[in-house]
Formats: C-alpha cells, sequence, structure tokens
C-alpha cells in the first residue's frame, strides 16, 4: 500500500510542471494578446508563413487572373456571393436574403442586374439614414430631412468642418459605395477560386500519378518468374496477374487520395477563404486610401475660426432653421422672382449666410413687399439686367398689378412688349399725351393738403439742397388755398357749368391745379368764386328758412367745411393786402411749376384741368391692369415731372383706401398686390414731412397696401440730391432688398460696402494650403460632395499587385488594419537630416549615433510645431466682404446683391444676364 501511495504521490508530482507549463503558457498568451504591440508582433509571426504562401501564390495571377476573373463575373452563383459580401459589410446582420433571391428570379440578366443595383442603392440610401440621424437628430436639424428649396440650400459644412463639428475627413467614407464592395467582393471571389481550384487541380493530377503508375508498371514490367525446373522451363506470372495486383492498389490508393484531397480541400478552402477576404480589402484600402487624400487637408478656417465662432454660428442655424420652416410652409406657394446666378463670393469671404455658387438668388411672395432698390451707373444695364427681367416675371403673374414710370418715359415701351409677348395686351393702359393714350384727373383723389404737399416738394427740389424754403413753403400754402376755394366752387351751379362747358368755354373743373393757378393770376377769377360760394351759402340759407334745400348734404358739408372757411378767409384778407412785391415772389414760384403747362395742351386738358373725358382712375393698377406713364421729363419738361409725381401719390392716396376698405372686409391686400416699378426715380421723389403720401414716409407702411416697390436710381448722390440726407436714408432704408451694379461714386460704393460688412479671412501663403472649403472648391475644382462615378474602374484587373498587398496585410500592422482618414498636419516633421548609420559623423559608437537621432528628431518635430503656430496666427483679419475695387471692377455682367429671403438676408456678387429683345 505504502508503495502505491508512493507511486501515486510520485504521478501526481511528474504533473505539477506541466500543469505549470500550461498555466505559463495560459499567461503568456494572455499578456501578448493584451499588449498591443506584442499581440501585433505575433501575429505577424503567425501570418509569416501564410503570407509567403500567397506572395508565392500570386504568381499563378500573372496568368489565370483576368480568364478567372471574367468567369467569376459570369457566374450567377458567384455573383450571389459577391452581393453577400456587400449586404454583411454594409447591412449589419439585417435580413437581405429575400432582396437578394429576387435579384436572380428573372431571365433577362440586364433587367436583374439594374434589379439588383437598384436594391444595393436603396439598402444604402437607408444605411446612410440610419447613420445621419444618430449624427444629426432632425429635431436639431430639421433642413437636412425636408425639401428645401434650391435657391437657399447650403453647404453641410461651416468654418471648415461639418454642421454639428465633426471634421470633413468623415465624408470620405461616402466613397465606401455598392459598386466598390461589389467589385472588392469579385476580386476577393477570384483570388479564392485561383487559390483554391489550382492547388486542388495540382493534388489531384498528382493523384493521378499515384493511380497510373501500378498500370503502367504492369504492362511495362519484365514477365517475373515464379518458378524453375531442372531441365531449363519456367512458370512466369501472368500480365493479367500484375493488372489484378494493380487494381487492388489502385483501389486502395483511391480511398487514401479521397481522404487526403477531402482533408487538404477543407483546409486550403479556408486559406483561400482568408487569402480572397484579405485581397477584397485590400481592393477597398486602395481606393479608400486614395478617395480619402482630399479630404485629410484640412482648410485654415476649420483651425482658426471654428474655435471662436460658436455664437455666432448657432444664430445663424437657428435662423436657417426657421428660414426653411417659412418657405416650405408660409411661403411654400407665394412665387419666386429670380435676380441672377450666384458666384458664391461672399461664401467664400467668411459669411457662411451667403449663398453658394451657382444657386438662383430669388425675392420670395413676402421679400418682394420689402421694396427693392437698383443702383449703378449709366448705361450699366439697370433696365436690361434688372427691370425687365423682373417684368417678366410680374407680368406673366396675372394677379399682379403695375404701374410702370421712369423720367424719360421710355420704360413704358419695354413693359408693353412684354405684356405683347405674354398676350396680356388687353389689360394694358398707357397713360400718356399719344393719340391712344389716356390721362388722369391727378388731384381726384387727393385733399387740397396732399397736393399742396407734393407742390412744395417738387418747388423745394427745383430750388436745390440749400435754397430758402420760404418761397415753396409760401406757394404750396396759397396753393392749398386756391384748391380748397376751387374745391368748394365746383360744388356750386356755376362751377358745374364751368366743368362741363355749358357757357360755350373750354371745360375746366374748379377743383383742378389748372384752374387753382389761373385764379391767382387773375383776381377777378378768384373774386367771383369767393362771391358765388358766398351768395350759395346764403341761398342755401334763405332756403333753409323756408324748409327747403337746394344743396346735396355732401355738397352742403364742403362749403361749410373749415377749411374751406379758412381758404377764403385768407385769399380775401391775407393775400389780398399781401405786399405787392410778396405776392409777385409767390406766384413767380407757382408759375415756375405751373407755367409749362401753357404751351402743353394736351398735358393740361388730360392730367391738370380736372375732366374726366379720356381719362382712367389708377384704381385699375390696384385691379390687375399694367397700367404704363409715358410721359417724359425730357420732351414734355417739369410739367410732365409735376404729373408723374401726382400720378403715383394718386396711386398711394388710392392704395391706402384700399387697405382700409379690405380689412373691413377681412381681405388681405397683399393679396392683390400691385407693383409700382419706377426707374430714375430721384426724378419722382417726393419729401413732404406733413403728407403721408410722400416717398420720405409712405414706403414705410407701404407693404400693408399691397403695394411693391421696385426703384431704379444711378447713385446714393442723386437721391441724397433731391430728397435731402436724412430723407434718402431712410428711403434706402425702405428698400430692404439692394441690388447695386457697377458705379464711380463714392457715396454709393460706400454705402455698398458697408451693407455687405466685415468678415474674418484666414489667409494662406504656401502651396498645398486652403483657406476654406469654398476656397478649393473654387480654386482647385474639388467638391467634397460629388457623387460617385457609378462607372468608374476599380482596381481589380491587377491581381498580382492585389495578391502581394493582402500578404503585406498579414506581417505588416499598419497595412492589416483599415485606415480611418484623418486630418493630415499642416506642417508634418522634416526628417530628412537624421543621422543613418556608420555612427556620428561616420564614427563614434551607437550610443552617441541613438543621442544624435533622438536630438534630430525633437529639432525637427519643434520645428514643425513652431510652423504650426505661425500658421494659426499669422493671416487673419477682419476684411469688407466687399471692396471699392470689386464695384469698380465687376463689369456690366456682375452686381453685388443684398435680398431679403423668407425672413434672411442673403449676398452675394451675382451674374446677370441683359434681355436686349
Amino acid at each position: 500500500m505504502e508503495g502505491e501511495l508512493m507511486t501515486g504521490g510520485a504521478g501526481a508530482a511528474a504533473l505539477i510542471p506541466i500543469v505549470l507549463s500550461v498555466l505559463a503558457l495560459a499567461a503568456g498568451l494572455f499578456v501578448v494578446l493584451r499588449i498591443k504591440f506584442l499581440r501585433q508582433i505575433a501575429l505577424s509571426l503567425i501570418g509569416v508563413i501564410p503570407a509567403i504562401v500567397l506572395a508565392l501564390l500570386s504568381l499563378v495571377a500573372l496568368v489565370f487572373w483576368r480568364p478567372a476573373l471574367w468567369l467569376v463575373s459570369k457566374s450567377p452563383i458567384l455573383r450571389f456571393l459577391a452581393r453577400w459580401f456587400v449586404y454583411a459589410v454594409h447591412y449589419a446582420g439585417e435580413k437581405a436574403e429575400p432582396e437578394i433571391k429576387d435579384a436572380d428570379r428573372g431571365k433577362d440578366e440586364d433587367k436583374d442586374k439594374r434589379a439588383e443595383e437598384n436594391r444595393l442603392e436603396a439598402m444604402f440610401a437607408r444605411r446612410s439614414a440610419e447613420l445621419a440621424r444618430s449624427i444629426w437628430p432632425e429635431a436639431d436639424y430639421p433642413f437636412l430631412y425636408e425639401d428645401v428649396p434650391e435657391d437657399i440650400r447650403r453647404p453641410v459644412w461651416e468654418d471648415g468642418r461639418l454642421i454639428g463639428g465633426l471634421p470633413v475627413t468623415w465624408l470620405a467614407d461616402r466613397h465606401l459605395t455598392a459598386p466598390l464592395l461589389t467589385h472588392a467582393a469579385m476580386a476577393g471571389l477570384t483570388a479564392a477560386f485561383l487559390l483554391s481550384i489550382l492547388p486542388i487541380l495540382a493534388f489531384v493530377l498528382g493523384g493521378l500519378g499515384a493511380l497510373v503508375a501500378p498500370y503502367w508498371s504492369a504492362f511495362t514490367a519484365e514477365p517475373r518468374i515464379l518458378e524453375s525446373w531442372p531441365d531449363g522451363s519456367q512458370i512466369t506470372a501472368s500480365r493479367l496477374t500484375y493488372l489484378w495486383q494493380a487494381t487492388g492498389m489502385t483501389l486502395a490508393t483511391v480511398v487514401e487520395l479521397a481522404i487526403r484531397l477531402i482533408l487538404f480541400s477543407l483546409a486550403w478552402l479556408l486559406f483561400a477563404a482568408g487569402a480572397g477576404l484579405l485581397v477584397a480589402f485590400a481592393v477597398i484600402e486602395t481606393v479608400r486610401r486614395e478617395k480619402a487624400k482630399p479630404y485629410q487637408l484640412i482648410t485654415k478656417d476649420g483651425l482658426v475660426r471654428w474655435p471662436y465662432r460658436a455664437e455666432a454660428r448657432a444664430i445663424a442655424h437657428i435662423t436657417y432653421c426657421k428660414q426653411v420652416e417659412m418657405s416650405a410652409g408660409y411661403l411654400k406657394a407665394t412665387p419666386l422672382f429670380q435676380i441672377g446666378k450666384t458666384t458664391g463670393a461672399m461664401r467664400l469671404r467668411g459669411d457662411f449666410n451667403a449663398p453658394m455658387r451657382d444657386q438662383t438668388l430669388c425675392l420670395d411672395g413676402d421679400s418682394v413687399f420689402q421694396h427693392t432698390l437698383v443702383m449703378g451707373g449709366t448705361g450699366e444695364g439697370k433696365t436690361t439686367a434688372i427691370l425687365k427681367p423682373l417684368l417678366r416675371q410680374f407680368i406673366a403673374r396675372k394677379s399682379f398689378g403695375l404701374y410702370v414710370c421712369d423720367a424719360k418715359g421710355v420704360l413704358w415701351n419695354d413693359a408693353l412688349a412684354i405684356a405683347k409677348s405674354m398676350k396680356r395686351t388687353k389689360d394694358v393702359v398707357i397713360i400718356g399725351t399719344g393719340e391712344d393714350q389716356l390721362g388722369v384727373d391727378v388731384v381726384s383723389g387727393l385733399t387740397p393738403t396732399q397736393t399742396a404737399g407734393v407742390l412744395r416738394s417738387v418747388m423745394t427740389q427745383l430750388g436745390g439742397a440749400s435754397s430758402d424754403s420760404f418761397w415753396p413753403d409760401m406757394a404750396a400754402t396759397v396753393m392749398r388755398h386756391a384748391l380748397t376755394i376751387g374745391q368748394a366752387y365746383a360744388r356750386t351751379e356755376a362751377g358745374k357749368r364751368l366743368a362741363t362747358g355749358a357757357d360755350g368755354d373750354d371745360p375746366l373743373n374748379p377743383y383742378s391745379l389748372w384752374w387753382a393757378y389761373q385764379a391767382l393770376l387773375a383776381p377777378e377769377t378768384l373774386s367771383n368764386a369767393l362771391e358765388t360760394i358766398k351768395a350759395a351759402l346764403q341761398e342755401e340759407l334763405e332756403l333753409a328758412r323756408e324748409g327747403k334745400t337746394g344743396l346735396s348734404p355732401a355738397d352742403y358739408a364742403i362749403l361749410t367745411s373749415d377749411e374751406v372757411r379758412a381758404s377764403r378767409d385768407y385769399l380775401s384778407g391775407a393775400w389780398k393786402d399781401m405786399a405787392e412785391r410778396t405776392q409777385s415772389g409767390i406766384l413767380a414760384s407757382v408759375s415756375q411749376l405751373m407755367d409749362g403747362f401753357s404751351g402743353a395742351p394736351v398735358l393740361r386738358k388730360r392730367f391738370v384741368s380736372g375732366l374726366s373725358e379720356d381719362t382712367i382712375p389708377l384704381t385699375s393698377a390696384l385691379e390687375g391692369k399694367i397700367v404704363l406713364s409715358a410721359l417724359s421729363n425730357v420732351e414734355d419738361g417739369l410739367p410732365a415731372r409735376l404729373v408723374n409725381i401726382l400720378l403715383k401719390t394718386c396711386l398711394y392716396r388710392e392704395a391706402r383706401l384700399r387697405e382700409a376698405a379690405f380689412k373691413a372686409e377681412g381681405k388681405r391686400p397683399q393679396d392683390s398686390p400691385c407693383v409700382v416699378m419706377m426707374d430714375e426715380v430721384q426724378e419722382i421723389v417726393t419729401v413732404d414731412p406733413t403728407s403721408g403720401l410722400s416717398d420720405a414716409t409712405f414706403w414705410n407702411v407701404a407693404r400693408s397696401t399691397g403695394l411693391i416697390g421696385i426703384f431704379a436710381t444711378q447713385t446714393v448722390a442723386a437721391l441724397e440730391q433731391a430728397m435731402g440726407e436724412a430723407a434718402a436714408k431712410n428711403f434706402l432704408q425702405q428698400a430692404r432688398s439692394k441690388i447695386f451694379l457697377r458705379s464711380e461714386d463714392r457715396a454709393t460704393i460706400d454705402y455698398a460696402c458697408w451693407c455687405a460688412g466685415k468678415f474674418e479671412r484666414n489667409r494662406v501663403f504656401e502651396e498645398g494650403q486652403s483657406e476654406s472649403i469654398e476656397h478649393r472648391v473654387l480654386v482647385d475644382q474639388w467638391d467634397p460632395l460629388a457623387t460617385p462615378d457609378p462607372d468608374e474602374e476599380f482596381p481589380i484587373k491587377n491581381g498580382f499587385m492585389l495578391m502581394l498587398k493582402a500578404a503585406l496585410m498579414l506581417v505588416n500592422p499598419a497595412s492589416r488594419q483599415m485606415s480611418q482618414p484623418s486630418v493630415r498636419p499642416v506642417y508634418a516633421p522634416d526628417l530628412r537630416f537624421i543621422p543613418q548609420g556608420g555612427g556620428l559623423f561616420g564614427g563614434g559608437d551607437a550610443q552617441s549615433l541613438a543621442i544624435a537621432q533622438t536630438s534630430a528628431r525633437q529639432a525637427a518635430h519643434w520645428r514643425a510645431e513652431d510652423l504650426e503656430r505661425k500658421y494659426r496666427a499669422e493671416g487673419n483679419q477682419s476684411q469688407d466682404a466687399l471692396t471699392p475695387a470689386d464695384m469698380i471692377g465687376m463689369g456690366r455682367w456682375h452686381a453685388y446683391a443684398l435680398v431679403q429671403r423668407a425672413g434672411a438676408m442673403r449676398q452675394d456678387i451675382i451674374r446677370l444676364e441683359h434681355d436686349y429683345d
């Protein structure tokens, strides 16, 4: 028993070293697997032999690769496996098998191929959408998931990074497409096919040799002597015996070869499958590295501007979300009016609210009511590039009425030609002195006070900015009183006969500019009117005592109004008793304005005589008609200018009256818009601080009346000369959208540059550096969102190189890992001067060499860091988005535009198309 125990103890003791060895081996494996560089070394060592085999077998690809690739591409089964590879890589385990099977059901190969591609693309789109939603939630980035109008779409980057802060290198993976994965899978299958078929064929051929060898020996062997007799006779084995023995040996060999073939095939197929995966990943990695290169160059704004503009980006982000929401909701059904194509200059210069290159800059149905100002030097194309294209778009919408006028009297011809081309001639009404043209009673819709305000404004502008306002003020006051008396006189029987010409004289409405002017020039006419009004009131008083009435309530209200009483007192008192010299000065101011009508009988009759014959009301423009003013300041002088001013003032008055009527009925004036387009507006504007119908004040509230202002002038200086500095500034502000064509006027250039603002530029000074992504798009013609070419040729035809790359993946850790695109440093360490071998300066020991190499590497990295700091710190300046050089040098084919769109501002230098038809 004791011996047995001792024997058992000895056995247990013998197991201890084995257990310790196993534990030590396990601990070693654990350490190797846990420590990265040891794990990489172990994997590299393990992969040495397969890598050598794969490298040797790559020689086979020199001959057989392309035929094998062709066979694989034609095999439905292998194509099926290739699609499985795509789904496995990109579908992350979702069940896609039914879709794969459906792709092979048809008999038409091309149809099946298209269906297969459509399914893969749909799958990629779903996966991309899922990934996008995880990175950019729809609640925070709604514009990424809505149908954003083309003209306000913005790129997915700002300040050199993707929205939200991701580096642009993240976009490199968009080139990991279904076609790439499919081609990679085909290359992997080709490699697996070659590596499995050829060695197995070689094994089989070798086995066939072993099978044939016994039979060959049976046929070629000499007859064997089985026995010899004394008489010399011999017994030999027959050939059949040899064949029988060969058959037995063959059967044994077949069994052995079958077993060996099965084991060899299983082992080798596993190796071939692994090698095929490596080849597939080699294709993917080759393409990824090539496609990732442009994305790895980070732009300077991503390093410098991104960190400190967080608050500006947050405001811009919220503004853009609201802009998209507004355009897709409230403004969805409203029209867009195109201005021009953008150049992307402002976005390149740092304004991330600016449009991208080649977008269309547009006014929408809301911002167009915020009015538009067009400026540019003479002959620059304000009419051909801006006004006429806008006219085409306005006239195309039958719900829009138009009132078109200009100081030169030529814009109406362009508008008429456009209306004819669009079959809207029946809606055109022309105001002028021609045979087929009509007039307007310019004071019929205005009160005497409003008319006098227009006269005061015109007379003040005639005198110049430095003139004494006494004479214009007094002249306007006298005309107001005369018009008030004329308005009352027109209500009497004598006034009505004068208006109809019943007494044989030419018809003349007492409530008109011409009558008021004549009454001031002829005291007897004014006295007669005053006496007639007095007599009418006395007669009405006597009839009232008898319980009768001779005047209508409206006529009686005017005759007895405080305004008429005050005017009677003024004209019969203060005016009559005024010093002759003062009175003559006032009449001279009135004559300067009105005397021109004496030599223009048609103009006088149609516009300032108060007659209704051959006239129209300006409400036509508010009712959808196209009303064109053909009056020319050049041909008819000051009278035409006065009439043009009074016409648009009447229109303002009618718009205010319509607004009140519409609102009382619950309607919106903006639903029946009227475009007021005025060229050479400095010749037509008025500045009356007491009237709500002058251009200095009306356009502040015109939006609510349904009027849309489109104004064209040459310079800011011209507006200031006509309106004064304060009124001109207010008028400029009321035109929220502004378009500046080329100009040399300093005030205009300064104003345009001020509107554009300032933005930080991050200048670069060396090759291979870029200020911004927009800079790269413009200079390098690089589009980070370019759609991958579906017909792109991928590097799968050189099987020899692909298999060598796969072999390298087995032994090189850096090659074995799929690369992640990373930002390339602006300045990499310059390692050209690291000492190499042979000791320090050709001598010394290894320790000295190591120290020298370390010092050289340290200096190289420090130098790179210094250059990086300098790169980030220099060239960062806040600069004007628009410069005088831009305004002067952009030519007549460009303009700087500042346009309101869906509650936000859009600005850029735009390309213009001139309409010379």
